[in-house]
């Protein structure tokens, strides 16, 4: 139980602390401002965001009839599409900032910045913060008693479940 606790804590060091410090250094070593980085975190957003309105209408399209896919192909086409159409909207969408920003960010700091921003953000979102929130729920229910609780059985059991994970699985 220790052992995952100091597994958690360091993972949550590596996915949060771990970006904002970068950025902080890459602002105090090369001058990159934090306007720079926010544009890489801004254009993480708006991918995600553009991601999201094509994944539902990939759905609607299977959902509808109009693509027929068995259950296989589905999860082929999703993953083939989530990867092409990522890097090619993220890569279009720092070419579109670069263009038509009035900021010189065709510089190596500039691009460090944009880079912490982006992957700072998606490490937060994607992984700090969903784990913070599963740990808080871990530590606020880590002396439960199954009889006197009133949270659903299943739920227990999960909680429960969850303190026997391996310390290494965090840190992966």
């Amino acid at each position: 139980m220790v052992l995952l606790i100091i597994a958690i804590v360091i993972a949550l060091l590596i996915s949060i602390v771990l970006h904002i410090a970068a950025g902080y250094w890459l602002n105090k070593q090369f001058s990159v401002a934090w306007r720079v980085i926010s544009y890489g975190a801004l254009a993480y957003l708006i991918v995600q965001a553009l991601l999201v309105l094509l994944f539902n209408g990939f759905t609607a399209l299977v959902e509808n009839g109009t693509w027929v896919l068995s259950a296989q192909e589905s999860r082929v086409t999703q993953i083939a599409l989530s990867v092409l159409l990522g890097a090619l909207l993220g890569a279009l969408i720092r070419w579109i900032g670069m263009k038509f920003l009035n900021e010189k960010l065709d510089t190596l700091e500039a691009a460090y910045g944009i880079g912490v921003g982006y992957g700072g953000v998606e490490s937060v979102l994607m992984v700090g913060l969903p784990l913070l929130s599963t740990f808080i729920t871990m530590l606020n229910n880590m002396n439960i008693y199954p009889a006197t609780t009133s949270l659903d059985p299943s739920i227990v059991t999960q909680i429960e479940e969850i303190w026997q994970v391996s310390a290494l699985i965090p840190l992966a």
